[in-house]
């Protein structure tokens, strides 16, 4: 079928690149933090340099945009 029809749109890796931003106008809405970054705190800082965050994904939902 390859030899007919060419490679299937599949038949490669494919990733999803996911933005875990951290800070920013909503949480320095709540928190209020300037500094060290704005809307987070220090010990969050000391908690990510440290190797000791987690991010937990439990499901991802692709979608496509209509034409």
């Amino acid at each position: 079928m390859v030899e007919h029809y060419g490679r299937y749109a599949f038949d490669n890796a494919k990733f999803i690149i996911l933005n875990f931003a951290l800070g920013g106008g909503y949480p320095n809405g709540v928190n209020k933090i300037k500094k060290p970054y704005f809307g987070i705190s220090q010990s969050t800082v000391d908690t990510i340099k440290a190797g000791q965050a987690k991010v937990l994904v439990d499901w991802v939902l692709v979608t496509k945009k209509a034409n």
